[in-house]
């Protein structure tokens, strides 16, 4: 997709919706112009294949604030996914443009590399971007309330609800279920053949580091666990519930296929 066609969706968005030319990031001179247009192309037709789930018309788009964030909303009838440019910034300085993840002698990643046929780093910027994108289809799926007035990433604290945490649960599981399923394709287009339990665990492994690292850089890492504060839960808790639902489906799906190992949560 070009330039042209993000042009042309954002101008359907603002007839839509009314939103500013202010609102929207121009990604044209940015220098990982390729990324954005290569995400907004891969999370667009997502979002055509969720169609089903009765949220349409629905648009995903980058805006202009530098910090990480990312927020589900609907207006005027319009589904929205909006993904702060800062977002996709961080994710690419971290990981995929992080020399020092290639170089690193950290065992996960000198075992894991072999049997990879990507740098280790875009793979964590993969699972990461899908694991917010997935996260925030959730929100328009659920249809909740809080679409109104948007959901976003970013823990409020003094604002807690049960209500606002089950949704970002199941938000979580969801977009869970969906990294698994990417996981399992992934491991079976490189070893349709050999895939053996020792290589899944180690990508299974490799893949939630990055999403555990990036999960607490919204904040709450550093604070002692909590269960009735903030909008969102704690970030070990989404951790713990993000592996628990990945391991269950692909335990799921390799009794289902005839496999005869199992992955360890």
């Amino acid at each position: 997709m070009s330039i042209d066609n993000y042009r042309r969706a954002i101008r359907e968005i603002q007839d839509r919706t009314g939103l500013p030319d202010s609102e929207f990031f121009d990604m044209e001179y940015s220098p990982h112009c390729e990324e954005f247009l290569e995400a907004f192309t891969f999370y667009t037709e997502t979002l055509g294949r969720n169609a089903d789930y009765g949220i349409t018309p629905a648009f995903m788009y980058f805006n202009n604030y530098t910090n990480r964030n990312a927020k589900a909303g609907l207006l005027h009838d319009t589904y929205l996914i909006t993904i702060n440019m800062g977002t996709l910034h961080w994710l690419m300085d971290n990981f995929k443009l992080n020399k020092r993840i290639e170089t690193s002698e950290i065992p996960l990643v000198t075992v894991v590399s072999p049997f990879i046929d990507t740098a280790p780093g875009n793979l964590m910027y993969q699972m990461c971007f899908h694991f917010t994108v997935y996260h925030e289809l959730a929100h328009l799926i659920q249809k909740s309330n809080y679409l109104e007035s948007h959901l976003d990433e970013v823990p409020k604290a003094n604002d807690y609800s049960d209500r606002r945490h089950l949704l970002e649960i199941d938000a979580d599981e969801f977009s869970s279920l969906c990294l698994g399923t990417h996981l399992l394709q992934y491991a079976e287009k490189l070893y349709p053949q050999s895939l053996n339990k020792e290589i899944l665990e180690g990508l299974l492994i490799f893949c939630l580091v990055p999403i555990f690292i990036y999960m607490i850089s919204f904040g709450g890492g550093k604070e002692d666990i909590y269960f009735k504060e903030k909008t969102h839960p704690h970030p070990i808790i989404r951790v713990m519930l993000v592996t628990l639902t990945i391991c269950h489906y692909i335990n799921q799906s390799l009794v289902e296929s005839g496999k005869e190992f199992l992955v360890d949560n």
